[in-house]
């Protein structure tokens, strides 16, 4: 009898909230033999009419590899070579009969429609039909003659893959932004909102503003200063100091608000069980508010608004209203999750009215406004909030202007402290570049969609193309513009140059010879902002590079279009190249090799041998016996 009908084993899509680098599995309950995979775009149906699922694939363009585990091996084989998925190619991918019971997808995707065909284990069995299994996977993968063993010295593998060479290293690392605010900090703000609910506080409200206060300003000036001296070469050694500093700092604030909330309630007379009970949250980590609870609290109990009259919290006074406010908001804004139920509750309009109203022109309210505007911009979130464009329905650039961004710059713009302006320069630098970054993942993806629909490239798509470029021309220069903001005042220059040993001025012959020798290190000695590089990271930024570059319709143009392409090319070198040669970037792009190796293989392009031009391993093993030399490339 011969083989049964295949069938439909698996239909299903993968959802993910941004454009990433993703792996996704399917496991089945028993052995399989998988025949074909379909991949289904945008509003599209399946090739089978058994199959109801829409098509949800994004976006239109990408890398994609298909692995699978056969029973009794612990390493992924290949189910077929890597591939640029794209809308215009066949989206049905045909494979060699496999048994296994576990498949792996691995691409830079938003989301992903994935249609499984094939036959169980037991049909195969009723059909008596026996699958090789070695003999089958190995002809989808090799397709070489004889031995690697077998071959000559000169045809031995000696260089290895970029996959091999770039690996994650394991003693090297970036500040990472926490996924979601820490256990001690909603113990802190949990125990802030208890005492501002019982009445009769009197002077300990005082303490616990001064407590959270201190322990919010502590967090944002270790968190800045790390920031700032880990951008320097030789200061590597220094993170741990000061991410401990925080840690201490809070947990010390939370002990103080611990006595003052339980002093507070020995004055009530209160302290009773049920009290104790309560003191034993400390210690119960399941108890504790979520920060969205935490968030829907703070905006309960504080709301500043002109029109309404309130301003603030009713039994507090403005002023206090306003420094509790922030520096609640920048403890919430220091995780990914807590930032997010910030902006979703409205917190940065809170932050505008803030800004506009609330500074009275004090140097400390500032500081902890932009402290937490800083804290808040780490995030994409945090991005798309302050700029105004929350909430998004796709990537499209809003149109109009951002009020937080013209606010930071009319403060930047009147004569301030160099510590205020040099924090407003740094959080303006990291929009600016978030901002470039997005319109240049919505360029990128409206090429890519254009160029799938209608395989050539329109003037429309050469409008976007362009705009693609200058977005690139205009992160080159933000990814290179890095190093501290130096003090103007003339006192300021004075220090430095006494710190420098400078008599004679910049133009001694000491000071010359200094950069002189520092500028034949090529290795830059200020990094590139960690924080900058997850924001390009979250914005898709590499792999819809990579996607871009591997377009075989914009390879295939000449004339302008290809000159645009070129210059597109070019700017993405520049960046890879920017990444290498300072510490922050190349930790990163160790971090991420799949991002990394994606994007390299995309700028060098096929190497343009055909198939056909190979040659089998035991015809170079006699051409190369008569004196000839053969490449490896050249092998079949």
């Amino acid at each position: 009898m011969g083989r049964p009908e295949a069938c439909v084993l698996f239909a299903q899509t993968f959802v993910h909230p941004h454009l990433d680098e993703y792996v996704d599995e399917v496991i089945f309950a028993e052995p399989i033999v998988i025949t074909a995979c379909e991949f289904l775009e945008q509003q599209a149906t399946s090739a089978s009419s058994a199959v109801t699922l829409m098509g949800a694939t994004s976006p239109p363009s990408f890398a994609l590899e298909v692995f699978v585990q056969c029973e009794g091996e612990t390493r992924f084989r290949r189910l077929c070579q890597p591939f640029l998925y794209s809308h215009s190619s066949s989206n049905v991918l045909e494979v060699e009969a496999v048994v296994t019971n576990h498949l792996v997808v691995r691409g830079s995707y938003r989301s992903l429609s994935l249609v499984v065909y094939g036959n169980t284990a037991e049909d195969l069995g009723q059909f008596n039909i026996e699958v090789d299994l070695d003999s089958s996977l190995t002809n989808t993968v090799f397709s070489a003659e004889g031995k690697l063993e077998d071959l000559p010295p000169a045809l031995h593998p000696i260089n290895l893959t970029i996959e091999e060479l770039i690996s994650s290293p394991k003693a090297l690392s970036l500040e990472v932004v926490a996924s979601d605010i820490s256990v001690e900090i909603k113990q802190l703000l949990d125990l802030t909102f208890k005492i501002l609910q019982l009445s009769n506080h009197g002077d300990a409200i005082d303490k616990a503003i001064s407590s959270i206060v201190s322990a919010a300003s502590s967090h944002a000036v270790n968190s800045r200063y790390f920031s700032a001296i880990s951008q320097k070469q030789s200061s590597e050694g220094k993170s741990r100091k000061f991410e401990g500093q925080s840690h201490s700092d809070i947990i010390e604030s939370r002990n103080e608000l611990f006595d003052i909330y339980n002093g507070l309630q020995h004055k009530s007379g209160n302290l009773s069980s049920e009290i104790l009970a309560d003191s034993m949250f400390l210690e119960s980590e399941a108890e504790l508010a979520t920060s969205k609870q935490l968030m829907d609290i703070l905006s309960k109990h504080f709301h500043f608004d002109s029109t309404s009259g309130i301003l603030g919290h009713p039994h507090l006074s403005k002023n206090k209203s306003v420094i509790l406010w922030l520096s609640a908001a920048l403890l919430l804004c220091s995780g990914r999750e807590s930032c997010f139920h910030f902006v979703n509750s409205g917190g940065m309009e809170q932050l505008g009215y803030i800004f506009c109203h609330g500074m009275q022109n004090s140097h400390a309210v500032t500081l902890m406004l932009l402290g937490v505007v800083e804290q808040a911009t780490r995030h994409s979130i945090g991005c798309e909030g302050f700029l105004g464009w929350w909430p998004r329905e796709d990537e499209s650039i809003p149109s109009g202007y951002s009020l937080g961004y013209n606010q930071l710059l009319k403060l930047l713009l009147q004569n301030q402290p160099h510590d205020i302006a040099s924090l407003a320069t740094h959080i303006l630098h990291r929009l600016r570049l978030y901002e470039v970054a997005s319109r240049y993942e919505s360029a990128v993806l409206s090429v890519l969609g254009s160029l799938s629909t209608c395989e050539r490239i329109t003037s429309a798509t050469l409008d976007k193309l362009t705009c693609a470029k200058l977005c690139l021309k205009t992160l080159v220069k933000m990814v290179n513009s890095r190093g501290p903001i130096e003090d103007p005042s003339p006192l300021a220059c004075t220090s430095r140059s006494l710190l420098l040993g400078e008599i004679d001025g910049v133009l001694s012959y000491k000071s010359t010879s200094s950069l002189i020798t520092s500028s034949n290190c090529w290795f830059s000695i200020w990094d590139i902002d960690s924080h900058l590089l997850f924001l390009l990271k979250d914005r898709g930024f590499f792999p819809l590079s990579a996607a871009l570059l591997s377009s075989s319709i914009l390879r295939s143009e000449m004339g302008h279009a290809m000159d645009i392409f070129v210059d597109i090319a070019s700017y993405l070198e520049t960046i890879i190249l920017s990444l290498l040669f300072c510490r922050s970037g190349l930790i990163f792009l160790l971090l991420h090799p799949e991002l990394s190796t994606t994007l390299i293989l995309a700028l060098r392009g096929s190497d343009g041998l055909k198939k056909e031009e190979s040659v089998p391993i035991r015809f170079a093993s006699a051409l190369i016996s008569k004196g000839l030399f053969v490449t490896q490339r050249k092998l079949l």
